[in-house]
């Protein structure tokens, strides 16, 4: 006769307690008691001989402190359930997580890293699409705007391709409404910017002396710029150009389009200085 040998009973009893803490973690947990989740994860970590359990409670320890807004030791366990984990799904969440985690330290660089690493290891699209939402955070905080739009239309892309079997559907539709609505936001900005170097370069031409080259710059702010305080700056900056190049005529209609526009600006003293300063301008041009 063949027996079959059954599990030694300290093994079994080692099995159910390391069960059940698993479950009381999980409650603490979902009841928002963090402290005390970390401290039973912390307890199986130090009786487990399972890497597999050991990676589950370092990972949960990681969102623990991520919850309770403890950034820096969040990336510490984050670190050790990534040397734990086996599968990609597993080493996704945790870089994910871990991706959150410096963002919120505003270590930028890690953080598009792991963003990096997690799209590259997630096979669900609606996962990839958060990662990348979240580049596109980092590079709007960091004022690549070019760089935010990029993220936030692969996010848009992706929670297009989204199923119900991944996120639901009205969710992902939410989050592409959100993008849809900070795109142009953001493409604006970077308008803005464009516009701020050219006037830049129109500026430095006039300190040079070449009064031509920075005539061309603010012409083409005045052109094309939607922002009417660049308008604004152009007009008066070309008229300096003007008057310095003794083109009066000229340089008097530019300090009226400024006198005029800055009467619509709502922006207080800036308004008001640079009305006075026009006035003072436009007294010394017409007396030539």
């Amino acid at each position: 006769m063949f027996f079959i040998s059954s599990p030694p009973i300290k093994t079994r009893i080692h099995t159910m307690n390391e069960k059940n803490l698993l479950e009381s973690a999980a409650q603490y947990f979902l009841k928002g008691d963090f402290t005390q989740a970390i401290s039973t994860y912390s307890q199986i970590i130090e009786e487990s001989t399972d890497n597999a359990v050991k990676g589950k409670c370092n990972y949960q320890i990681g969102c623990g402190y991520f919850k309770m807004k403890k950034y820096r030791k969040s990336t510490y366990y984050l670190r050790q359930a990534l040397y734990l984990f086996q599968t990609s799904e597993e080493k996704a969440k945790a870089y994910f997580r871990r991706g959150m985690s410096y963002q919120y330290l505003q270590e930028y660089a890690k953080a598009c890293e792991d963003y990096d690493l997690a799209i590259a290891l997630y096979s669900r699209d609606d996962l990839k699409a958060e990662a990348h939402h979240h580049k596109g955070e980092v590079y709007e905080e960091l004022k690549e705007y070019r760089k935010a739009i990029e993220a936030y239309t692969c996010a848009q892309n992706l929670y297009s391709k989204s199923t119900d079997k991944e996120k639901s559907v009205a969710s992902c539709n939410r989050s592409r409404e959100k993008l849809d609505d900070r795109i142009p936001s953001i493409r604006s900005k970077t308008e803005h910017m464009k516009t701020m170097e050219v006037l830049e370069l129109g500026q430095k031409a006039f300190h040079r002396g070449d009064y031509r080259e920075a005539i061309a710059h603010q012409s083409k702010v005045i052109k094309t710029s939607k922002h009417k305080d660049l308008k604004i700056q152009a007009y008066r900056d070309r008229g300096n150009s003007y008057s310095k190049l003794e083109k009066h005529t000229e340089a008097i209609r530019d300090y009226k389009k400024v006198m005029r526009l800055s009467f619509q600006v709502k922006s207080g003293r800036f308004a008001v200085s640079l009305r006075k300063y026009l006035a003072n301008a436009l007294g010394a041009l017409l007396k030539k």
